[in-house]
């Protein structure tokens, strides 16, 4: 057992067993990928959309927030709220089209609302040119979906 033997007393498995080794690790990452695929169109519990990314500092134009709500679980969600807020406050104005207050009527399981919302920049505040911070934050019954986008102000 010198150093110039040809195994230096390590005995490497047969072929089959490196096959079975090779085709377990293949189908493991076989199965990552499809995992991580169905998570890909998978529905989400909470999407949205915007008319237009712009906003005149005047608060003379708006944009149309849509937003959708899916029960991806197995049962009824009974409370549906949603809030929709700007990080710095009163800077956006946010009115709903179609809800009161935050409830939403309760949710069947894979079904969905869809919520629209009228933005548009505050005319009393002199704000500037920029971006602005906005999130959504639903919470069916003990589930909360968070979500956050900016909207750009222009002078």
């Amino acid at each position: 057992m010198g150093i110039y033997d040809n195994n230096l007393g390590i005995k490497l498995p047969s072929k089959g067993i490196l096959y079975a080794i090779l085709a377990i690790l293949v189908l493991v990452i076989l199965w990552l990928a499809l995992t991580s695929v169905m998570n890909f169109f998978k529905p989400q519990a909470l999407q949205f959309s915007l008319s237009q990314n712009e906003l005149q500092a005047s608060g003379e134009d708006t944009s149309t927030l849509t937003v959708i709500l899916t029960n991806v679980s197995e049962e009824t969600k009974k409370n549906v709220n949603i809030e929709i807020t700007a990080s710095i406050p009163g800077t956006i104005l946010i009115n709903s089209k179609n809800v009161l207050y935050e409830n939403v009527s309760p949710i069947a399981k894979k079904e969905s609302r869809q919520l629209e919302y009228v933005l548009r920049a505050n005319p009393a505040n002199e704000m500037l040119a920029g971006n602005y911070t906005l999130s959504i934050k639903a919470k069916m019954d003990k589930e909360e979906y968070t979500k956050e986008f900016s909207v750009k102000v222009v002078k």
